[in-house]
């Protein structure tokens, strides 16, 4: 299915994963959980990127998308 996902449908995949992951959890992952630690690695770079405005955080969906979740995690 991944294989025929453009880069936005991942990236929403993933963020649900997170939103799900911080619900369920009721805290953001850790990086010093071996199982979580991809999702806090992927918050990293999500951060990074949407700070200097490159890759997809040039969309302005996903720049919204994002805004908002930082104003509330």
């Amino acid at each position: 299915k991944e294989y025929l996902m453009s880069y936005k449908e991942i990236w929403m995949e993933r963020f649900q994963a997170l939103i799900k992951y911080i619900e369920e959890n009721k805290k953001l992952p850790s990086r010093s959980i071996e199982s979580e630690k991809y999702l806090e690695l992927w918050i990293q770079t999500n951060h990074k990127n949407y700070k200097n405005k490159t890759n997809i955080h040039e969309d302005e969906e996903i720049r919204k998308i994002l805004s908002d979740y930082f104003s509330i995690y």
